[in-house]
């Protein structure tokens, strides 16, 4: 008898198209690895798939573009994660953000060089203090942000858990 030692797992979300059907849901997978998902192909209807896996979305709008918005992601346990792209300073941030496991925020710009529609370290550090998130990871940097210790200025504003993002981080 052969031991099954795939690691990832795939659960298709929906194999239908754009055509509505009471059969299928658009085209959409989950990929799990043992210490990652990956969401691909992301149709009408998927959010409804990932609710029966057992995983709640919530989202708010953010303050870039009118079409611009957060993520959160709270599984069966209760641990959450909360997902933003481009922000400027917003309450409905903190408000997805309180109490979270994990707040993925962008810091685009260092402190000193801000643009509108976008954060630094200590806006993006202060989103997670009042928030009270549990462990904060900047990302999203301008190539500028390499000449400057982002992390010190984050620390102005938020003392708790702080990860600077690299490309293939796990958490």
């Amino acid at each position: 008898m052969m031991q099954n030692t795939q690691r990832i797992k795939v659960t298709i979300l929906g194999s239908g198209t754009c055509v509505p059907s009471l059969k299928r849901n658009s085209c959409s997978a989950l990929v799990r690895g043992k210490s990652s998902h990956i969401l691909l192909d992301a149709g009408p209807g998927t959010m409804g798939q990932l609710l029966k896996l057992g995983i709640q979305l919530d989202y708010t709008k953010v303050y870039h573009k009118p079409e611009s918005l957060a993520y959160r992601l709270t599984d069966k346990a209760g641990f959450s994660v909360v997902y933003s792209g481009d922000t400027d300073f917003c309450e409905p941030l903190i408000d997805l953000s309180r109490k979270t496991d994990i707040l993925i925020c962008e810091s685009a710009f260092p402190d000193g060089k801000k643009v509108s529609g976008h954060l630094t370290p200590s806006i993006a550090g202060e989103i997670a203090a009042k928030a009270r998130v549990r462990k904060l990871v900047l990302t999203h940097f301008y190539p500028v942000c390499d000449d400057f210790d982002i992390k010190a200025q984050c620390r102005n504003t938020f003392t708790g858990p702080l990860v600077l993002a690299e490309d293939l981080l796990n958490l």
